[in-house]
């Protein structure tokens, strides 16, 4: 069975804990999003994207495959940065 936004955003939860949760959403590819922390600052794209396989996916194995793209910021920092 699939994770759930819940479960998804509880791993993130977890994993970033100063995270900011409100633009993590469901639709109907998957859940995705975008997850701004601090732990992310001074670090490069494929740095985050690490993170975020390390500390979110893989715990959630095969209930995440339902998770799609999980964009990561820094505080202060845009998509468009």
């Amino acid at each position: 069975m699939p994770a759930t936004l819940d479960e998804v955003r509880a791993a993130i939860h977890v994993a970033f804990p100063d995270a900011d949760l409100d633009k993590i959403e469901e639709r109907d590819s998957g859940i995705g999003g975008i997850i701004v922390s601090r732990e992310f600052a001074g670090l490069d794209v494929s740095q985050r994207n690490q993170l975020i396989n390390e500390k979110v996916l893989y715990p959630l194995g095969l209930r995440g495959l339902n998770v799609g793209v999980l964009y990561a910021l820094a505080p202060r920092e845009t998509l468009y940065d």
